[in-house]
């Protein structure tokens, strides 16, 4: 008695855009209005899609993660403690062998309780160097005017000069977000630390 819009969009392994394709799935996530994203990951190479679950969970209010291909990943051997895994993110987590359609009922029951559940905050700890935690921290005390989007992802990206993604903020939040005196002054500090934008995103991908 449920009806969902649900919008397919182009696969990610990252919201540090680096394609065309990322670019669109970034900007769907990030400021297309959802009410809610699922993330669907591949059973068999599962550590491989949690850089962009982490992402996401930051940066979308209502998360859930859908590990596919459980069959595939039974027949290599491998187990996936979905209990386990729900528990350290934080957010619903489902597991769905989609060709023959098991778990999607489960799924989408779950998904509505998500939506129409109110929004918590979640906190997945990544362990990022002292340095960038403060700086980061620092500049997230300062995104005043930042009230849709995580200021913590959005200080990231000053961090590591995501400039494209930050126009775009600027565009969704209604009013400008760039640097400023005290800002440039933190970034000065972690360039005399050696820490540069590039050395300051690896650490984050990290």
């Amino acid at each position: 008695g449920v009806n969902f819009i649900l919008a397919d969009i182009p696969g990610a392994y990252s919201l540090r855009a680096n394609s065309a394709e990322e670019a669109a799935a970034r900007d769907f996530i990030c400021f297309g209005g959802a009410e809610a994203v699922v993330v669907v990951c591949d059973a068999t190479c599962l550590e491989r899609n949690l850089n962009l679950v982490l992402q996401i969970i930051e940066s979308a209010p209502k998360t859930m993660v859908c590990v596919n291909l459980l069959d595939e990943a039974k027949a290599k051997g491998l187990r996936i403690d979905l209990e386990l895994l729900e528990q350290l993110l934080g957010v619903p987590v489902s597991g769905v062998t989609a060709r023959s359609g098991k778990g999607i009922r489960e799924m989408c029951s779950r998904l509505c309780d998500l939506i129409e559940k109110p929004a918590k905050k979640i906190s997945v700890h990544t362990a990022l160097p002292d340095d960038i935690e403060a700086a980061a921290a620092r500049i997230a005390g300062k995104l005043d005017n930042v009230r849709k989007l995580s200021k913590r992802t959005v200080s990231l990206r000053i961090l590591t000069g995501d400039e494209e993604f930050l126009r775009r903020v600027s565009e969704y939040e209604g009013t400008e977000v760039a640097a400023d005196d005290e800002i440039d002054e933190i970034l000065a500090d972690l360039s005399e630390k050696g820490y540069t934008k590039e050395k300051i995103a690896d650490c984050i991908i990290t």
